[in-house]
């Protein structure tokens, strides 16, 4: 039976995720970027409805990161907004390869792109680091088409086809992706004087450290961190905030000054908790805007700092 072969449900998952995405992508460049958005709400209100555990899930999460600043109606706003948001930028991605430079400019604006400008003049390479909010996919395409060489780190489906339609619309853009596990070609990167776009945000199964994110204990990537440590790096947080009427407002924090004690450990640490606390912040001003659908936190991390 299907049920006792989990490798076989498995395959049957990615052929499900792999015909659903190229589907989406084809769907969705015939469309106007307005129609794309419409068809991200009504998938993204299906979703919300129809998959309670993720839901109770993030309610559990934004409950205890919020605490009672909501109450359990704005949580649910705040749900609703984020798994919209979530569909939305994922069908935008889909579009970009047939969107105009019109459209695009539509869709997408950046506030002082002057920050960025001062940061990569310094010539030791940008870390830009960002979370899952608004549409991080968005600001990617728009630094790349402001002109710069970006290459982002990206975690690969397990599906190569799959992979390749949302690779493929991120390079259409301008931008370069870098697996995960290309920790040299990340070094070159930086070392070069690039820029390397890094979303530390999602649970660390392996590398990270623990720390704190939004109030709780978890484990954080620490690749900006360690970049910044290695090669000097400007470490340059930036936003994609997602307005009511689906524009994408674009725009960048000061650059961090990371910890250089010569403790290089120790440096790395403090300069991920740093990052975590300039992402978190962010988020809790516009809680709406992060991707509260993911298990950031997991009940063994919590165990071993109490």
């Amino acid at each position: 039976m299907p049920q006792d072969n989990p490798g076989l449900l498995k395959r049957i998952n990615r052929r499900v995720v792999r015909w659903l995405t190229q589907l989406g992508a084809g769907l969705v460049r015939r469309l106007p970027i307005r129609s794309v958005q419409r068809l991200g709400d009504f998938v993204g209100w299906l979703i919300f409805v129809c998959i309670p555990s993720r839901q109770r899930m993030a309610d559990d999460n934004i409950a205890l990161a919020m605490g009672d600043r909501l109450t359990a109606y704005e949580r649910k706003r705040v749900r609703y907004f984020s798994t919209r948001n979530t569909v939305k930028t994922m069908l935008e991605l889909f579009k970009l390869p047939a969107m105009s430079d019109a459209d695009f400019d539509a869709l997408v604006s950046f506030e002082n792109p002057e920050v960025l400008e001062a940061a990569a003049a310094q010539g030791k390479g940008v870390i830009v680091t960002t979370a899952h909010f608004g549409n991080w996919e968005m600001l990617a395409a728009g630094i790349a088409r402001l002109g710069y060489e970006l290459a982002v780190v990206a975690r690969d489906s397990s599906d190569r086809e799959t992979a390749s339609v949302i690779n493929e619309s991120r390079e259409s853009a301008g931008e370069r992706v870098i697996e995960r596990s290309e920790v040299r070609e990340m070094f070159r990167v930086a070392k070069s004087g690039g820029l390397l776009g890094i979303l530390p945000d999602q649970y660390a199964k392996k590398g990270g450290v623990l720390g704190d994110f939004l109030g709780r204990r978890t484990r954080t990537f620490t690749g900006p961190a360690t970049f910044a440590q290695r090669t000097g790096t400007v470490v340059l947080p930036a936003f994609g905030r997602r307005t009511g009427d689906d524009h994408i407002v674009c725009y960048f924090l000061p650059p961090l000054e990371m910890p250089d004690t010569g403790d290089r450990e120790a440096d790395v640490i403090a300069g991920t908790q740093l990052i975590n606390d300039v992402l978190g912040a962010e988020i809790m001003r516009h809680p709406a805007q992060w991707l509260w659908l993911h298990n950031r936190w997991r009940k063994e991390d919590e165990d071993a700092s109490a």
